[in-house]
């Protein structure tokens, strides 16, 4: 028997066309570990596509020096078991473990659980950029170890599919249809509205706003420097959290575009 991996369509942030198909229970892909050697530095997004699928997570874009980076993320199986994709220019650059999040114990609903820590999306994309590559051995049995150590750690043979890819699953327990229906437009609606490959580095701060319009925050840096957000503090406590839309940040240097940022990137 192959030995396969599961690949977990996450969309919320992407584009239109992944955003409406997320909505929807679909069957696992399988994936052979095998197809996973030719993620070699060099290739091209699209080239990752064929192999993995069209499924991935944008994290950040930004221009250094004189290079154009996009770094997106693909997920195997759970939500926690992920990889960062840096890509220069149009290649593959490196594939590495997302750095650690700072985390706190708070108290909810009478539980005890981790809450992670906002991260500084600047400091962020340095660590993505020092971190160590994987080679695509090396991403087989990053991959296989993380997955095991889920399964031995929730004591369970096998998770069933519906379970892995129903963005809507658990509040379907607790809520009404209709309106967890409701909130997953919503929710759809508003990662397409804040998408963030709308905005590229080198765009103006005025065209920033004449995509999403009035800013939801803004944090200065300096004279010149500054993080601005759009999106909207909506609570959409219908869908899982790991589908729910992404607010989309902006360094901004002198009224240009030089980094944006969403999800693990996204300004709190």
């Amino acid at each position: 028997m192959k030995t396969t991996i599961v690949i977990l369509l996450i969309a919320a942030g992407m584009v239109a066309t992944f955003a409406v198909r997320s909505l929807s229970v679909e069957p696992l892909e399988e994936i052979p570990f095998e197809r996973l050697n030719g993620l070699t530095n060099g290739i091209t997004l699209a080239q990752a596509e064929t192999i993995l699928g069209a499924n991935w997570q944008h994290q950040f874009t930004a221009s250094i020096g004189n290079t154009n980076y996009l770094c997106v993320s693909y997920h195997f199986q759970y939500s926690s078991v992920y990889y960062y994709f840096l890509f220069r220019g149009h290649q593959l650059a490196k594939i590495c473990v997302p750095p650690p999040f700072s985390v706190e114990i708070v108290e909810q609903n009478g539980m005890r659980v981790e809450v992670r820590k906002p991260a500084n999306p600047i400091r962020r994309v340095e660590a993505v950029m020092d971190a160590n590559k994987l080679s695509p051995d090396q991403l087989i049995s990053d991959i296989t170890r993380r997955l095991q150590d889920k399964r031995d750690g929730e004591n369970l043979g096998f998770v069933p599919a519906f379970i892995i890819t129903s963005p809507l699953l658990i509040p379907r327990m607790m809520f009404d249809k209709v309106d967890v229906q409701r909130e997953s437009w919503r929710n759809q609606e508003l990662a397409n509205r804040f998408d963030p490959q709308k905005l590229n580095p080198g765009a103006s701060l005025a065209q920033a706003r004449r995509i999403y319009g009035e800013e939801l925050s803004l944090r200065r840096l300096s004279a010149d420097r500054s993080i601005i957000c759009w999106g909207s503090n909506e609570r959409l406590r219908k869908v899982k959290s790991e589908h729910r839309f992404s607010k989309v940040c902006a360094l901004i240097e002198n009224e240009r575009v030089q980094q944006v940022y969403s999800h693990d990137f996204e300004l709190e």
